[in-house]
């Protein structure tokens, strides 16, 4: 019995000490300066902290005019509500805002861990167990399932550069996925022990992923489809739809309280604004490029490792081995193809733009013709042909990413960051079709590394972006009158918190003669007011090496949209390889304005 405590304790180990080493890689990024969307949520939580429910009642100019912060601003409000509370110990210390984003990480990756023991294997049992009294196994879980692929999991999923790059933000994007990957595995697993409480607990953590990223909502369909597939006891079930409903019911009538409209339904006509055919097969290429390369590189590398190229055969068992293989081999093939038809037809340049977008459309398309496969369980009777099995559960995790992917073709553009949602499933869906995890440790071990370094080297990337605009914005002289500036981003933050006012396109009657205008040329620059003369007084270019970018127009890439300025330009990859500048920041004097002129 002895030896069983040790063998226990060992094991209990060995999850916190990996899981440690994911926090550990986001430690010397916390000094990360503000990027992106990140002055979006900052300044929501200026508004929230006097006024918790009136956080959209302001103005902001984030699209080229003033606008209203509700009409804008496509996110509900629990993450600004953290960063009002973070904001009275932070100031405008960058670090204390990632440090407290760090234990939102720690929830994904508890919540990846236990969506291992209970999805990463496909055992045969309709639901979990625990082990018979008395029985210990060393390759098994408190569950039943195996220990070492719930491990593999959390690793992949803690590696992923989806997950890992977004951790140096404070937008919803970690929260979201914290909330939803351990609220879903706490849900399951009291729906299938037959535990209200805790499938009302876990439920109601899924239910708050809904309050940090509308799309967050997806969790009640989600946990309905589990519902449906396992007939788990009608009292647990209740009570877990009902909790995970609540959060996001409890902000729609608080909302229309307040403004007179639901929110998530007012961003509803905001976001769908690029429904046409052509868009929404943009936004669906650079989400297999996503799901490839930022996504699941973890376990698509392991698994071609593993298994070569046959890539296709074992994805196949996620239908429970119903079905031919002959669409997952197809759908790499097709992705490979589709890489290189479309750097012909967009004109991409660069041997490795092509080779990165071959590789992410291959994995990305395997991954999700296996979906579909597992999908096509529903016309085979699945659905309705009983209680659990290995073959739901395949059906359940495909329909879990492929529903995350149809949510976004909704979305104005498509990003890494709204993928996060889909990360577990994707890890998932490989997971279970791997050989035994106890097997080849040291290949596993190795893709963990290799996707580990990636993730290093992106987020060292996206710093340095990062901090070019809080150096560039540190180092300019004082103005001789007003300065104004266009462009957003982690830029608009620091020239605000630097006195300058973000220029409005429509405003006649500013700026003035002698005024200052900063433009930059990736951060979503607009026009100035028609008849505004300029001068150009400097023009700054922000160098870096050549090699991995998360921003490129050069090499088609952009791990926060599948749109970038200047254009703004179409990308196809989440990231890209560039020898550019990372930015080119440029000043104007007016001299003249059409007001003036009058």
């Amino acid at each position: 019995m002895a030896l069983v405590r040790v063998e226990s304790r060992t094991r209990a180990r060995v999850p916190v000490a990996a899981a440690a080493l994911c926090l550990a890689a986001g430690l010397p990024f916390l000094d990360q300066p503000f990027h992106v969307d990140d002055p979006n949520f900052l300044a929501l939580a200026r508004h929230a902290s006097p006024h918790p429910l009136e956080l959209y009642a302001f103005r902001i100019n984030w699209l080229g005019t003033d606008e209203r912060a509700f009409d804008v601003l496509a996110n509900p409000p629990l993450v600004p509500w953290y960063l009002a509370l973070l904001s009275r110990v932070a100031g405008d210390r960058e670090w204390v805002y990632h440090l407290g984003f760090l234990p939102f990480m720690a929830l994904a990756l508890l919540g990846a861990w236990r969506l291992g023991r209970r999805f990463a294997t496909d055992l045969p049992e309709p639901t979990i167990r625990p082990p018979p009294p008395g029985k210990v196994s060393v390759a098994a879980g408190p569950t039943g399932r195996s220990a070492p692929a719930a491990l593999w999991t959390m690793l992949w999923v803690g590696v992923a550069p989806a997950l890992v790059v977004s951790s140096h933000t404070v937008m919803p994007d970690l929260p979201l996925v914290g909330f939803y990957a351990l609220g879903v595995a706490l849900a399951i697993e009291g729906m299938d022990r037959g535990q209200p409480a805790r499938a009302l607990a876990g439920a109601s953590v899924a239910g708050l992923s809904a309050l940090c990223r509308y799309s967050g909502m997806t969790v009640v369909p989600l946990l309905g489809l589990y519902v449906v597939l396992h007939r788990p006891r009608a009292v647990a079930a209740a009570l877990a739809l009902a909790a995970a409903a609540a959060p996001l019911a409890a902000w729609s009538l608080a909302s229309f309280a307040i403004y007179g409209r639901v929110h998530w339904l007012a961003m509803a006509g905001f976001e769908g604004q690029t429904l046409e055919a052509a868009a929404v097969a943009h936004k669906l290429v650079y989400q297999l490029a996503a799901l490839g390369l930022a996504v699941a590189p973890a376990g698509l590398l392991a698994t071609v490792m593993t298994r070569g190229i046959r890539l296709a055969d074992p994805l196949a068992s996620t239908t429970g081995g119903r079905f031919q293989p002959v669409a997952l081999l197809s759908g790499a093939s097709m992705g490979a193809l589709g890489s290189a038809l479309l750097t012909w037809w967009a004109g991409l340049p660069g041997s490795a733009t092509f080779l990165l977008l071959m590789a992410g459309l291959a994995g990305g398309a395997a991954l999700v013709a296996g979906a579909m496969e597992a999908l096509a369980a529903l016309g085979k009777g699945q659905l309705y042909g009983g209680r659990g099995g290995a073959g739901t559960d395949g059906l359940f995790l495909a329909a879990w990413l492929i529903g995350v992917l149809i949510f976004n073709l909704w979305l104005r553009f498509a990003s890494v960051r709204y993928l996060l949602p889909a990360l577990p499933p994707s890890i998932l869906l490989l997971q279970r079709v791997l050989p035994n995890p106890d097997g080849p440790a040291v290949r596993y071990g190795a893709a963990t590394l290799l996707v580990l370094a990636l993730s290093l080297a992106l987020s060292g990337a996206d710093r340095q972006f990062a901090e070019g605009y809080r150096s560039y914005v540190a180092g300019l002289p004082p103005p001789a009158r007003t300065r104004w500036f266009v462009g957003h981003w982690g830029l608009q933050h620091y020239l605000e918190r630097a006195g300058a006012r973000a220029l409005n396109s429509d405003d006649r009657k500013a700026p003035h003669v002698g005024d200052e205008i900063v433009a930059p040329v990736y951060a979503w620059p607009q026009d100035v007011p028609e008849g505004v003369q300029l001068r150009l007084t400097d023009r700054t270019e922000l160098p870096a090496r050549p090699g991995l970018r998360t921003f490129t127009v050069e090499g088609r890439g952009c791990f926060y949209a599948s749109l970038l300025a200047p254009g703004p330009t179409a990308v196809w990859l989440p990231f890209g390889f560039s020898s550019a500048p990372l930015e080119t920041l440029t000043r104007w004097e007016v001299v003249e304005t059409g007001a003036e002129r009058r």
